[in-house]
């Protein structure tokens, strides 16, 4: 038995559901799968068609929208990239110092500007 008690301030917060307008939106959606159950094979690959070209139109308004820059890079013969603005430089490795007793993935250090870096091997 389930003597669970709810204070008025979760009374408050509980959504009320209207199953009427429910009940409209799972009709509207029957209506729609039928509709497309019923459809012939070519309007369906119409549709389809005009759908992957409306999708591969550039954006001809002028604005970027949600673009962002990546610094890409290719690990394992895979394809990676991480947002510009969590990365400082790209330098190329130069003078790597190696640490003895460091577990595998620690490849050592090097001197970038006067600041001492430790570089690890994500791969591994």
């Amino acid at each position: 038995m389930n003597n669970k008690k709810t204070t008025p301030q979760a009374d408050k917060n509980r959504q009320v559901i209207d199953w009427q307008q429910v009940k409209q939106r799972l009709e509207i959606t029957q209506t729609a799968i039928e509709q497309v159950a019923s459809s012939k094979p070519e309007e369906i690959q119409r549709i389809l068609k005009a759908r992957a070209l409306a999708l591969s139109q550039t954006n001809k308004s002028g604005e970027d929208g949600d673009v962002i820059e990546v610094v890409e890079f290719i690990l394992a013969h895979e394809h990676y990239a991480v947002e510009s603005c969590f990365v400082r430089d790209v330098y190329p490795l130069e003078q790597l110092t190696p640490i003895p007793c460091t577990p595998a993935f620690v490849l050592g250090i090097v001197n970038l500007r006067g600041e001492i870096l430790s570089l690890i091997d994500i791969k591994k």
